[in-house]
């Protein structure tokens, strides 16, 4: 399975998201094998632009891999979620040259608190119908999981 983070990276997630990028590199330690090559992960930060994009090929070891996902650096700003879904939808699934495979199914995971602004869609547009397009499986929005404190180190 190939599976690309959408990682808010605006000031509302500010002191949250060095929890984010350790719940993304535990998760990909425990239950993804990327050093089998049966997984392949990607990110991407975002705020009112798209910041760092990691792509599915670019790391084949858990190591790596989690050592990119540490060195991603806090944006500020604004959040416009329907930038970062374009630009995955566009740029990395189904697009050989982001290291994509064809033949295996996308799971896009957004983690956000869920204040998201958007030129073009409403909140509930960008979250439900932008998203689904684009991948087969979808882990839409983890929303406010930070500031409930639902997952610590």
């Amino acid at each position: 399975m190939d599976v690309i983070f959408v990682m808010d990276s605006s000031g509302t997630i500010k002191k949250y998201f060095d929890q984010m990028k350790a719940f993304v590199s535990d998760l990909i330690g425990k239950f993804l094998d990327v050093n089998g090559g049966v997984a392949r992960v990607g990110a991407v930060t975002y705020n009112k632009e798209v910041g760092t994009t990691i792509n599915l090929d670019e790391h084949s070891s858990v190591t790596s891999l989690q050592t990119a996902i540490n060195n991603l650096r806090f944006m500020g700003g604004y959040t416009y979620t329907d930038r970062p879904l374009q630009s995955v939808r566009e740029d990395i699934t189904g697009t050989e040259r982001a290291g994509d495979r064809t033949d295996v199914p996308n799971v896009v995971v957004v983690l956000t608190d869920g204040c998201a602004h958007s030129d073009r869609w409403s909140r509930t547009e960008v979250r439900v119908n932008y998203c689904i397009r684009g991948s087969q499986n979808v882990a839409r929005t983890f929303s406010s999981m930070y500031q409930n404190r639902a997952y610590s180190n």
